[in-house]
């Protein structure tokens, strides 16, 4: 896998994390009532999905490539 493509997937990993950390710590307070211990449960959870999410990333690429730009096929 090149450079490049490791690049994509990891800003398509922080991008994706970010917008799940809003959704997470929003639903967090609604339920408990308290923005730092919302802000926790936030972080601690898209720590551990961000590696999740990499890892599933790559796993696809592996097992099914992305098409090469141009529509040339798989590579």
């Amino acid at each position: 896998m090149s450079f490049v493509a490791r690049r994509r997937f990891l800003a398509k990993t922080l991008t994706y994390r970010l917008t799940s950390l809003a959704v997470t710590v929003t639903v967090a307070y609604l339920v408990v009532g308290d923005g730092g211990a919302a802000l926790g449960i936030g972080l601690g959870a898209s720590l551990v999905k961000m590696g999740v999410y990499y890892a599933h990333e790559r796993a696809w690429a592996a097992v099914l490539p992305p098409p090469r730009v141009g529509g040339q096929g798989r590579r």
